[in-house]
Parts: C-alpha cells; sequence; structure tokens
C-alpha cells in the first residue's frame, strides 16, 4: 500500500513538473517574440523616420560645374543652367585674380548634388591692401622683417642721425599711407655721424674778414 501512494505520487510531481515546463516555454517564446518585434519596430522608426535613407540619385542628381576664374554673374548663369544654387560669395583679398573673380568652390567640380542644392564660392576683393606703420626708432633689422612679413617691399637707405646708429629714422611713403600690397617702401637708417653745434658757440670769421678789415692807426 505504501509503494502504490509513492509511486501515485511521484507520477502527480511528473505530471505537475511537465505542465509548469510547457507553461514557461511558451511564457519564454512569448516573451522572445515581444522583443523581436520591438526591435524590428525600433529600427524600422529610426530608419525611416529618424533617419530616413538618402534618395536614389539616379535621375535626381547633377554633377557641379567648375567656377573657378569666372566672375559672379557666369557662376549663377552656370550654376542655374543645372538648376542649382547659388550661396552667398565669402570675398577673400588675393594678389592673383581681380576682384569679384570666384578663387574657391564647394563642393569641387564634379561632384554630384541633387537638383536645387546650394553652391558655395569664395571670390576675390582684389590684391590685399596695407598702411605703413610708424616704425621709426626701431632697429632696422626689425622693421625690415617685420615689414616684409606684412606684405611690403623694403629697401634701405642711410643717413645721419644725432642718435645711435642702426636706428630707423624715418619711412617713405610716410606712416599712414595706406598702399596695395606688395608696395615698395623705403627705410632710412640713421648712421650716428650727425653733430649738433653748441648753442652758444661762435661761428669763426670768413677767410678773407681780416684783409678787409680796416687798418688800425697807431
Amino acid at each position: 500500500m505504501l509503494g502504490d501512494s509513492l509511486r501515485r505520487r511521484q507520477r502527480a510531481l511528473v505530471r505537475k513538473s511537465r505542465r509548469l515546463r510547457i507553461r514557461w516555454g511558451r511564457w519564454g517564446a512569448t516573451g522572445i517574440g515581444l522583443l523581436a518585434f520591438s526591435f524590428v519596430i525600433g529600427y524600422a522608426l529610426a530608419v525611416f523616420v529618424l533617419f530616413p535613407p538618402a534618395p536614389d540619385p539616379r535621375g535626381g542628381a547633377v554633377p557641379v560645374p567648375e567656377l573657378t576664374g569666372k566672375n559672379l554673374v557666369e557662376a549663377h548663369r552656370e550654376l542655374r543652367s543645372r538648376r542649382l544654387e547659388l550661396g552667398s560669395p565669402l570675398e577673400l583679398p588675393n594678389a592673383l585674380e581681380p576682384e569679384g573673380v570666384v578663387i574657391a568652390q564647394a563642393p569641387l567640380p564634379g561632384q554630384r548634388l541633387y537638383v536645387g542644392a546650394v553652391v558655395r564660392v569664395a571670390v576675390s576683393s582684389g590684391r590685399p591692401r596695407a598702411r605703413v606703420p610708424d616704425l621709426a626708432g626701431f632697429e632696422a633689422g626689425f622693421v625690415e622683417g617685420l615689414l616684409t612679413r606684412l606684405g611690403f617691399q623694403v629697401s634701405r637707405r642711410s643717413e645721419p642721425n644725432r642718435g645711435p646708429a642702426g636706428l630707423v629714422t624715418r619711412i617713405e611713403p610716410p606712416p599712414g599711407t595706406e598702399l596695395e600690397l606688395p608696395a615698395p617702401v623705403v627705410l632710412y637708417v640713421g648712421t650716428g655721424f650727425g653733430t649738433a653745434a653748441p648753442a652758444d658757440s661762435a661761428a669763426p670769421p670768413p677767410a678773407d674778414t681780416a684783409a678787409r678789415a680796416p687798418p688800425v692807426r697807431p
């Protein structure tokens, strides 16, 4: 009797364990399915809503033309012929190209843009200009190096001065003059040989003064 009771209890436990495994298996499958479904929904939302794919460029993109060397009117006409737009130009000084000529562009020629896209350009504002600085009294080597870096073409001339030798006494054209670079400037450098006569010293008489003087009577 006791053995039969134990066997019946064991069979009941086995059936209960099977039912639990089936139930947990169903819940696991359901959870995996929900996770997979959430992933698909999130992926679709990210790809098609937040970060939509780029449209097919075939038939909707045109190559960017070469604009360097053209003026703004020509560049605008060239872009409009390809249904592209010209952005606000950026003006930069340039020593080679005259004012108003395109010297750079973005995107580069040959790249493809969608119809209606904007092409940016930089145009020359002409040769750079600078004012001659007032550097009188500074050492000539320092002044020459500074003016050369600013774009001036520097030459030197010597002249006597009352101060130490090697200092700039003056600059031509005078300081404040605005010049189109590159422009020549002349540095006058003191030699230190100049002297000034004392204020209370009497000038010697001319050599023929004694000859013209009246004789002294006894």
